[in-house]
């Protein structure tokens, strides 16, 4: 642990430069055994026009970020933005092959009702803004459904718009 600001720390100008040497220790870690605790773990303010906090992994074969969490009623990511033009959450590859850009899986043997996946645009004066968008540059579908379930709908459409004359 390097503690200040010098140029001989791998050329790094870190004011904190951690030097890890054993394979299976954490670089930091922080235990919290405190019910009421109100305050972040760890809260990062930067008030320059810079980016707060980066993320930079070499391993080619491993997660980047893992996240396990044994939260049950509680959101395990929870993002309130303030930003107005911006992408609240923005992904981006030029380099996918065969993966997906974005994977959601669900496997849960409940029978309780739920939604995988919920967009909402919950203000009824957005009268701009689109809720879903698909763009397909390529000659290839577009959207794809496969519904293997032996029962439902494979699509269904709920729409109580009175005066739209063109449409599905």
């Amino acid at each position: 642990l390097y503690l200040g600001r010098r140029h001989d720390w791998d050329d790094t100008l870190a004011a904190i430069h951690l030097d890890l040497e054993a394979a299976a220790a954490p670089g930091i870690r922080i235990n919290e055994s405190i019910s009421a605790q109100t305050a972040y773990s760890i809260e990062v303010e930067n008030n320059a026009e810079t980016t707060r906090f980066g993320l930079l992994g070499t391993a080619t074969t491993s997660d980047m970020i893992d996240v396990n969490s044994v939260c049950t009623t509680g959101d395990v990511f929870d993002i309130d933005s303030v930003s107005t033009t911006g992408d609240v959450f923005d992904v981006s590859s030029t380099t996918q092959t065969t993966g997906s850009l974005l994977n959601l899986s669900g496997n849960s043997s409940s029978t309780g009702i739920r939604t995988l996946v919920k967009v909402v645009q919950d203000h009824a004066s957005a009268t701009g803004a689109t809720v879903f968008s698909t763009q397909q540059d390529a000659a290839a579908d577009s959207v794809s459904i496969d519904h293997n379930g032996i029962t439902g709908k494979a699509l269904y459409i709920d729409a109580e718009s009175t005066t739209q004359t063109a449409g599905v």
